[in-house]
């Protein structure tokens, strides 16, 4: 009897211990479902502008970026130096139904320059460097991926911050002020860069980040 009621008693732990294993495991997908929401209800109420070169911006840098905040909840808007079918370095192409020139800034939480070889066109863009300009000024979230940050760099809005860029412009940054790092992504207050297209998804979710944090705009 002694050994049949010890057998039934481990018996009776094990399913204890495996049922509130189970209702743990259940309880945490609960939280994380949660807090995957909680993200993707705070994001829903942002608007993102994008800013790409009519040609030869890099594909990963806008779509790799603009999936992963859509993803997310976010509105993305995409202006370029003008309207219609904006072609990428590998081939991707997009609609641009917006210019540069007839967006606001104040209509925006975040403010992104895409890279690629034809961001030089926004180099001394003075369209371009003023919104640049004014989104920093408003506080917004501005960030900058490969060639990119050569333009917020040249808009003065880098003087002093530490940033990154694709490596072959580091010397663009360091003669504007600014304490170049090398990091894949760099976050220096609201401002956000970023290195390379390897670098677009990590890129995306520190502008996330700021934009979820409490006090973000």
């Amino acid at each position: 009897m002694k050994k049949h009621a010890t057998v039934l008693f481990l018996i009776l732990t094990v399913l204890v211990v495996f049922f509130s294993g189970c209702v743990g495991k259940q309880n945490n997908t609960r939280e994380i479902v949660t807090q995957d929401q909680k993200v993707s209800d705070e994001l829903a109420n942002k608007s993102l502008l994008m800013i790409i070169a009519p040609e030869n911006f890099r594909d990963e840098e806008l779509f790799v970026t603009k999936n992963v905040l859509e993803s997310r909840g976010a509105k993305v808007m995409v202006a370029s130096l003008r309207k219609g079918i904006a072609k990428g370095m590998l081939g991707s192409t997009i609609m641009v139904n917006y210019t540069i020139y007839e967006i606001n800034v104040s209509d925006f939480d975040a403010v992104v320059f895409v890279g690629g070889a034809g961001a030089t066109i926004y180099f001394e863009n003075e369209r371009a460097l003023e919104i640049a300009r004014s989104a920093y000024g408003e506080g917004k979230v501005v960030g900058a991926i490969c060639l990119g940050p050569v333009i917020l760099a040249r808009a003065g809005i880098l003087e002093g911050k530490h940033a990154t860029v694709w490596k072959g412009a580091r010397d663009e940054l360091e003669k504007a002020g600014v304490i170049y790092t090398g990091r894949d992504v760099e976050v220096d207050g609201k401002i956000v860069t970023a290195s390379d297209p390897k670098a677009a998804e990590e890129f995306a979710l520190a502008i996330i980040k700021l934009l979820t944090e409490k006090g973000g705009r």
